[in-house]
């Protein structure tokens, strides 16, 4: 992973970048995912990114680490809340009673540490998959509907707020033992924020009864020294000002929002993710590969300082075709 050239680490390069002063443009090559099976939302989820793997179609699903009961759909490759399971909290108001929080001492860290050693790349960016943020935590306990209702209904926004507040404490908890036990270098906050056209609440609610909380676990990763990358799907670039607010460091999103014009507004505040669409299941010649780099680079060419480009190629040639352009742009 490393370049004969360079004097820092792939890791202190994501840090330039936040800076706005990289070396070269990080990419998606340079991350390690790790999601271990520790977490039991991992399992549930059907994300187990670790040295022991799991068959998803016999394995993925079940309870996750609240009790919530999940089930592994092949066709859309991931989990869904089981659908005849009953709704986990009916009434929000008595949630204190109803939702159990796991207690993080309670997981074998140490064990864990153990079995992935030989599985972290201690050339690479190690970086640790948390499902899931706030809201898609409330969709899990109440259902998509109860959940939106109770972000903006004054009667329910109180327990919101309890819940949110409590899954911080959590989460804070986790990144602490991310750092001791993994030596972690950036955590993947994952919250879903939009649909394929629209954003799934206002600007005024995501700044009521989101930021605050994201603004929290922002602060608890870098208190740890954790780069703070949201993923946060959907047409949302309207709330991309109070990421920024929050102090998110990186945005992965999607290719459905105007990622120039975001740039244009926003670089030099966060950096941003761009897919150039090449992906592990379509076969590429080294051809189309350059020529797809290529067309990536020039587009973005003016913001190669505030932008991570995310590759799911079995190949570092793009990462590599990247590096050198970004390296020599960089330089002069």
């Amino acid at each position: 992973m490393f370049h004969s050239e360079d004097q820092i680490t792939p890791i202190d390069n994501f840090k330039r970048a936040i800076e706005g002063k990289p070396l070269w443009t990080p990419t998606w090559f340079e991350l390690q995912d790790f999601s271990p099976r520790i977490l039991p939302d991992a399992r549930a989820r059907g994300f187990v990114l670790e040295a022991h793997s799991i068959d998803n179609d016999t394995e993925a699903g079940g309870p996750d680490m609240f009790g919530v009961e999940w089930e592994w759909v092949p066709q859309v490759g991931g989990s869904m809340v089981r659908a005849e399971a009953p709704q986990y909290l009916p009434d929000i108001s008595k949630w204190e009673g109803i939702v159990k929080f796991p207690d993080p001492d309670s997981f074998d860290w140490a064990g864990s540490a153990a079995e992935n050693a030989v599985f972290l790349d201690p050339d690479k960016v190690t970086m640790i998959w948390v499902f899931s943020g706030f809201f898609e935590r409330l969709i899990s306990f109440m259902g998509f509907e109860n959940a939106a209702i109770a972000l903006v209904d004054d009667e329910q926004k109180p327990y919101v707020h309890a819940i949110f507040d409590r899954l911080c404490t959590l989460y804070t908890a986790f990144f602490a033992r991310f750092k001791k036990y993994y030596d972690a270098d950036m955590v993947y906050f994952h919250d879903d924020w939009g649909g394929q056209y629209a954003p799934f609440f206002s600007v005024d609610t995501v700044h009521e009864m989101l930021l605050p909380y994201l603004r929290r676990v922002a602060a608890s990763a870098h208190a740890e020294g954790l780069i703070f990358n949201f993923h946060s799907c959907g047409k949302i670039e309207c709330f991309v000002p109070l990421m920024v607010e929050a102090g998110v460091d990186i945005w992965s999103g999607q290719m459905i929002n105007d990622m120039p014009a975001i740039l244009k507004e926003h670089a030099g505040e966060l950096l941003v993710v761009i897919n150039p669409g090449l992906s592990f299941d379509q076969t590429y010649t080294e051809e189309e590969i350059a020529a797809k780099t290529a067309l990536f680079l020039e587009a973005y060419d003016d913001y190669l300082d505030a932008v991570v480009f995310q590759d799911f190629l079995p190949t570092d040639l793009a990462h590599q075709r990247i590096y050198q352009y970004s390296r020599e742009k960089f330089a002069g």
